[in-house]
């Protein structure tokens, strides 16, 4: 599914991804992906297990100079009892190059539409 950009999501990342999210089994907490060094795909950057707390995910996963997008497992408590949302964060710190913002941002809807996240945040 490509993006305006012409940006792609790699196939082995929805394949990842399914296992991580969609399996009853899934142990996966967080997967963060990037564009590829020749800007035509959205590649797996790195992944988290469900051990990892937000704050450690936060730290770790988001650079200083470049862009990235994220889906993380959210879990929380209703008065219906636990539930739990995927959310898709969208990196764009200010120190990025204005080519690489524009891209980054021209390529959101092909992980939105391949991850069919509801909730979109973008981190400035």
């Amino acid at each position: 599914m490509a993006s305006p950009s012409g940006v792609s999501v790699e196939s082995s990342c929805l394949k990842q991804f399914h296992q991580n999210f969609k399996m009853r089994s899934s142990k996966g907490k967080y997967m963060v992906f990037r564009i590829s060094d020749d800007l035509k795909q959205i590649v797996l950057h790195s992944q988290g297990d469900k051990d990892t707390t937000f704050e450690q995910f936060i730290e770790k996963e988001f650079p200083a100079t470049e862009c990235r997008y994220a889906v993380y497992k959210m879990d929380f408590t209703t008065e219906e009892g636990e539930r739990e949302k995927l959310v898709l964060f969208s990196w764009v710190p200010s120190s990025c190059g204005v080519k690489a913002k524009f891209l980054h941002a021209a390529s959101i809807d092909a992980i939105k539409k391949s991850t069919r996240c509801s909730n979109h945040f973008q981190c400035l």
